[in-house]
């Protein structure tokens, strides 16, 4: 199937990009592929999170700056039932990196 329709006529996409290398993300970007992310996950996984990452990758959660910067579209879900479906707290939690129980406004 592939063969018979050009590569950038798909949108491959990684769920839950979150732990990514600089030579990963530079290979995304190469590759044109859509990190989705969860714009809730950095609040509600900070603990968990490091009981399972070592300190010296931490640096590599979560790094959507980065993404950008290379030119990357990223798609940003709920990951709904897990986490609120509401868009908004979403989109807030993305922009905070706090969690949306957290918001006073």
């Amino acid at each position: 199937m592939l063969n018979e329709s050009p590569l950038n006529e798909h949108r491959y996409r990684i769920e839950h990009y979150v732990v990514v290398s600089n030579e990963d993300m530079q290979r995304t970007a190469e590759y044109a592929v859509v990190p989705s992310i969860q714009g809730l996950f950095p609040a509600s996984d900070s603990v968990p999170i490091q009981s399972i990452i070592a300190q010296e990758d931490m640096c590599l959660l979560y790094n959507w700056p980065q993404l950008i910067s290379l030119g990357l579209k990223l798609a940003n879900g709920s990951d709904s039932p897990v986490e609120s479906v509401n868009p908004f707290d979403g989109i807030w939690s993305s922009v905070t990196l706090q969690h949306h129980d957290e918001r006073t406004a």
